[in-house]
């Protein structure tokens, strides 16, 4: 974000509390607020603590492998994602909710204990931080939400680039690997693969417009 255009932003965050908002909300897993850098969530982080107001978070992966980090991250992603913003609180001192601390996927299972420490330790800093679960064993979501970052960052073309259909498949290999534990169980997930490029190419035929009427008809895929 340009420094113009995150001024105007804090501004308007200011303004909000101003006139009575009580805190902010990051939604970080989707389009456009998995973009964000650091210093970006620091800056607003840093007007609400000055505001005396909560920040929420909905954190930027919960998986043990997610669309908002490139996949050579070694760290599991849930647990950066966390990490990132417990140091953002710190060196803020903001009121922070983490929304939903769930762990999506069987290989995120094992870092539960790890994440739920790392919020006891933070509160034993003093750091005001409270997080909140949902009781189900599944969820859902928006169709955009499988695809990685830099395909999001690259739409519309992104549909149409042979280039860009042809790296999401190589890295969905690599990730539904990784997920595994190794290639002999990736051919039961081609099925997957096809769904997934029959999306891509929905959404290019119906081209750039109406963008609700695209969502809509990709997500009456079954996936």
């Amino acid at each position: 974000m340009p420094d113009e255009e995150l001024s105007t932003c804090l501004d308007q965050l200011r303004q909000s509390f101003e006139e009575g908002a009580c805190g902010l909300s990051f939604g970080l897993g989707y389009d456009p607020g998995m973009y964000s850098s650091l210093e970006e969530l620091q800056a607003f982080c840093q007007t609400a603590a000055d505001a005396d107001a909560t920040a929420t978070v909905h954190l930027k992966a919960y998986s043990s492998i997610s669309p908002c980090y490139p996949l050579t991250t070694r760290e599991a992603h849930n647990v950066r994602a966390l990490r990132e913003m417990l140091d953002v609180a710190r060196r803020t001192g903001v009121r922070l909710q983490l929304s939903h601390f769930i762990f999506v996927g069987r290989r995120s299972w094992r870092s539960a204990e790890r994440c739920l420490e790392m919020v006891d330790s933070a509160r034993r800093e003093g750091l005001d931080i409270m997080i909140d679960a949902f009781p189900y064993t599944c969820g859902n979501t928006t169709i955009h939400a499988p695809f990685p970052y830099w395909f999001l960052a690259a739409i519309p073309g992104a549909y149409r680039s042979r280039l860009a259909r042809a790296r999401l498949r190589v890295e969905g290999d690599g990730c539904r690997r990784r997920r595994l534990g190794g290639p002999q169980r990736v051919h039961d997930f081609r099925h997957r693969a096809r769904v997934e490029d029959l999306a891509v190419r929905r959404h290019a035929h119906l081209g750039g417009a109406e963008q609700g009427r695209r969502d809509h008809a990709i997500s009456q895929l079954q996936w």
